[in-house]
């Protein structure tokens, strides 16, 4: 939860928005507001209300709105990811003659490589006066699929193609465009290329921007000048890959791996579909990764447990993991007929004992489920007894596990509520 303030103002014409004519949402604009919102490794959520004000200089956009603006993203077990996100403003006051709304939603669906992208625009058209009078609303529905390439294993490339229709006049515009992105490996240099072409329009398309080719490139170099009392910041990208011929380097064939959990000293990471993450702006120090359950873990096992590493200039390392073992199991809560209680299963500690002694641990998540990768031999996996004093006990504390012949164990705990005794009454 925290507060924000925004200020952008850009003055080239071309940095619109949307089809017509307003730069109501990115890059004219100002926003002071509250902001709620949760990240976790499978979705993540926020919501921001307050005061917005368009900066730039369209005779025909109303000074200042109430806006609410929401976001959402989720990524499925099936590598679908869903993100979708909402901006709407409200305008009642002396500057414009009526209640006016300004609305820009879009979702955006991808699996893998290939993706599809929507968009819903409503931005009020006024005539210029001292009180501003409302015309019409302009209505845009934009669809785009595209593709993500990765060209020369170095450009990261967007291929999409778009379809828009006015709701106004039933305007239709189809177009490509692309989308270039380089970075060398320190991170110095960065190159990227915008581009759209316009294919056709059932009307005289009277935008500019949207009626010949455009295509911008920018190109960044950092430059490292020294700075007294400077602090430095560096980037750790890690990238996860299955080593088929264990030599512990990423060779061709061999596939990265995605939806992996890692966590990086108190931070945790989810792997993109290129099997990467990165930790930005971090101090000089030492890193510590470690590879966290998660379900496309499953029988692979990393060649070190937790990998080190001191950051004093930023770094790309390689993580390769193996074909192994591990145990999985699950936490299932029984309550008795009638009962009233709330148990949960999540964050249950599991704990896990080779025959020589050395212990790992972890813990349910909120479906009671568990994962852990370990080397091959025998365990007891165990709960702790003293944990369950209570109404809520264990059927059976302990399982003996074999990871020698089997590269998968499973162990289902059932936690089993006490049936209530039964009281009787003598006249």
């Amino acid at each position: 939860m925290g507060v924000f303030y925004l200020y952008n103002h850009n003055a080239s014409p071309l940095l619109l928005d949307t089809i017509y004519i307003s730069d109501a949402f990115t890059f004219n604009i100002e926003k002071a507001g509250v902001r709620l919102g949760s990240n976790r490794s499978v979705n993540s959520r926020t919501f921001s209300a307050g005061w917005l004000r368009q900066t730039g200089q369209t005779v025909s956009q109303v000074p200042s709105y109430l806006f609410g603006e929401g976001f959402y993203s989720w990524r499925t077990k099936s590598k679908f990811n869903i993100q979708f996100s909402t901006i709407s403003g409200y305008a009642a006051n002396k500057t414009v003659d009526r209640k006016v709304w300004l609305t820009n939603t879009s979702f955006d669906l991808r699996k893998e490589k290939f993706g599809i992208r929507g968009f819903y625009v409503q931005v009020p058209l006024l005539r210029d006066s001292l009180t501003k009078i409302f015309i019409r609303y302009n209505q845009t529905l934009l669809l785009s699929p595209y593709v993500n390439l990765n060209l020369f294993n170095k450009i990261r490339t967007v291929i999409r193609y778009s379809f828009s229709k006015s709701l106004y006049d039933k305007r239709e515009i189809h177009g490509f465009g692309f989308s270039l992105y380089y970075r060398n490996g320190r991170g110095d240099w960065q190159v990227q290329c915008n581009g759209s072409i316009p294919i056709s329009a059932t009307k005289i398309n009277r935008i500019v921007a949207a009626s010949y080719p455009f295509v911008s490139l920018s190109i960044r170099k950092e430059l490292k000048l020294p700075y007294l009392f400077k602090r430095r910041y560096y980037n750790l990208k890690v990238n996860a890959f299955e080593d088929l011929n264990g030599n512990n380097m990423l060779d061709l064939g061999e596939n990265r791996i995605p939806q992996l959990r890692y966590k990086v000293n108190q931070s945790r990471f989810l792997t993109d579909y290129n099997g990467s993450f990165q930790l930005q702006n971090a101090d000089t120090g030492n890193y510590s990764i470690a590879l966290e359950p998660s379900p496309l873990a499953t029988g692979l096992v990393p060649s070190t447990i937790t990998q080190v590493i001191h950051l004093d200039h930023s770094i790309e390392v390689f993580l390769p993991l193996r074909k192994g073992h591990a145990i999985s199991g699950k936490v299932i809560i029984e309550l008795a007929p009638y009962s009233t209680r709330k148990f949960t299963p999540d964050n249950i500690l599991i704990n896990i004992l080779d025959t020589e002694g050395k212990k790992y641990t972890t813990i349910t998540d909120s479906t009671g489920r568990f994962y852990l990768p370990l080397p091959s031999g025998n365990y007891k996996v165990y709960l702790n007894e003293e944990a369950f004093s209570g109404v809520l006990r264990p059927v059976q504390s302990s399982f003996e596990i074999d990871l020698q012949n089997e590269t998968l164990g499973k162990v289902e705990f059932i936690l089993r509520e006490k049936k209530r005794e039964i009281r009787y009454r003598s006249n």
